[in-house]
């Protein structure tokens, strides 16, 4: 298990090549995690609806997403029961992904990494509006 405090050494070593080829494809080809930190997290697929909900909504409070690109989804995911009330929720409000039993809180990251994982974020709510 990685802890929070090792993030920062394994973000240094990936590069966004490096981490295009060593993600492994997850459901709805939304890559992982896993391969974007170096193996530290899994899959996005694991992000929960409130959670993923959550972090768009941080992300675009704080300008890594535009509202034009993805207020719909967020709309959407928020308008579904029990989104809004899920620990998952609160928690990516306040900038934190959780992947499995895993939180990666956003504000750790720079730049364009952060901006990655709030798209990320947006294609996997956008996946689980398709189901």
């Amino acid at each position: 298990m990685i802890r929070l405090l090792q993030i920062p050494v394994l973000l240094a070593a990936a590069t966004p090549a490096a981490a295009q080829e060593a993600a492994p494809p997850a459901s709805g080809g939304l890559g992982g995690l896993g391969g974007l930190l170096g193996g530290g997290l899994p899959s996005i697929g694991k992000v929960g609806a409130g959670n993923a909900a959550g972090v768009i909504g941080y992300c675009i409070k704080n300008n890594y997403l535009s509202q034009a690109n993805a207020g719909s989804v967020l709309s959407r995911l928020t308008g579904r029961q029990a989104v809004t009330t899920s620990p998952g929720y609160a928690a990516g409000q306040s900038g934190v992904l959780q992947a499995g039993d895993q939180a990666l809180p956003l504000a750790d990251l720079k730049g364009q990494l952060r901006t990655k994982l709030c798209n990320l974020a947006l294609k996997r709510g956008a996946s689980l509006l398709g189901r």
